[in-house]
């Protein structure tokens, strides 16, 4: 591989593809396109490094292979992937998997073609080789990832394996998990992004996440620290010596001993015991400072006056106790502000009640929908008014 410049394909949290699009420019990357819960960039070859192992909004990076437009066709997806030489991107004793997303109107479906570029790669192997290679559709050495979006078809190599949201710390699992890519994208929303001398405050931090996520922002530790591996670590065509090299370069700016502040409560004492595991797993322990307490009533458990409040409450969907979430919502905000009317308060919920009530003591000033488990959730950032 010479070329200068590549092209990447980025899955990422559907709604909120600006906030990663952001962090890639910072990650040294051209946008080019952006779209529902994917962005395309281009950047140099090392960027496979950066986005693995910095980025904290990105799910899985695509190194584009083949783009070509007038894609009507099955039999003219296999014509136009039998154009790749694939012993460029995988030996003949690793195992790999074809897996394509399709958007709109075909006459056939994903997994027929999955299975015919999947023949394509054997038919390749066998003709050059004399051999044949295995598909391993549960755990590939090295996978291809495909779009066919109306008769656009774009295909690439997963570089991450698994999705980057599992950043490797998390040992206690709450019922309602937040992903640390969404954490951490309501971290770049906040002002204390932007000035970490802040104090942030998550009244109803469940496990910890986005407090973990802040804590690793804060001492610089990248969020690939703990994975145990990425895809691109088994490829042919990368020196994994230049890997090792990136990584000692970035770790050494890690800043172990800086101290933040931020705290946590919880009503749920075991909730608060699984984010003080989390954290120490984080190596960030000691610059969190977890209570179990309520959220109804905070001047009872924070002795600190917030800056900034980041907060993913319980949704009445999921808990059918609706009614009890309003009023949940209603007495947090009220006591919120009995703490700090001047504080920046960012919320993801379900529930529209949190707009409504949040709107009578806060400037609504940006909104936004993303997708968390299969709920359609709310995001919203307040300012004081």
């Amino acid at each position: 591989m010479t070329e200068n410049e590549y092209t990447y394909l980025i899955t990422i949290n559907t709604g909120l593809e600006d906030i990663a699009a952001k962090e890639f420019k910072q990650l040294g990357a051209k946008v080019i396109e952006t779209h529902r819960s994917r962005v395309i960039v281009k950047s140099d070859f090392e960027f496979i490094f950066r986005v693995n192992y910095l980025s904290r909004t990105a799910h899985k990076a695509f190194l584009i292979i083949l783009e070509e437009t007038d894609i009507q066709s099955l039999d003219d997806v296999v014509r136009v992937t039998r154009q790749i030489e694939y012993s460029d991107y995988l030996s003949l004793h690793q195992t790999f998997a074809v897996r394509f997303e399709r958007i709109g109107e075909h006459d056939f479906t994903s997994l027929d073609m999955n299975a015919a570029v999947g023949s394509v790669i054997v038919e390749y192997f066998l003709k050059t080789t004399g051999k044949r290679i295995r598909a391993n559709l549960n755990k590939p050495i090295v996978e291809f990832g495909g779009w066919l979006i109306q008769d656009r078809l774009i295909f690439g190599i997963n570089t991450s394996g698994s999705s980057l949201h599992m950043r490797g710390y998390r040992k206690f699992q709450h019922p309602a998990p937040l992903k640390p890519t969404i954490a951490s994208s309501l971290l770049y929303m906040s002002r204390w992004f932007l000035d970490q001398n802040l104090i942030l405050l998550d009244p109803m931090c469940g496990s910890g996440t986005i407090l973990i996520e802040a804590a690793l922002i804060g001492r610089s530790i990248p969020p690939g620290y703990f994975r145990d591996s990425f895809s691109f670590e088994n490829f042919i065509f990368i020196d994994q010596s230049e890997f090792q090299q990136f990584k000692e370069s970035i770790n050494s700016k890690i800043e172990w001993n800086k101290m933040l502040k931020l705290y946590g409560i919880d009503k749920n004492k075991n909730f608060i015991e699984g984010s003080i595991v989390n954290a120490k797993n984080a190596n960030v322990a000691d610059t969190i400072i977890f209570k179990h307490g309520d959220a109804r009533c905070l001047r009872k458990y924070v002795d600190v006056i917030p800056d900034v409040v980041i907060v993913n409450p319980p949704y009445g969907y999921r808990m059918n106790v609706h009614s009890w979430v309003k009023k949940l919502y209603a007495d947090f905000i009220k006591s919120l502000i009995d703490l700090n009317p001047k504080v920046e308060l960012i919320a993801m919920t379900a529930d529209k009640e949190m707009e409504r009530v949040a709107s009578k003591y806060f400037n609504l000033v940006d909104k936004k929908v993303t997708i968390y488990g299969r709920l359609s959730t709310l995001v919203y950032r307040f300012e004081p008014k």
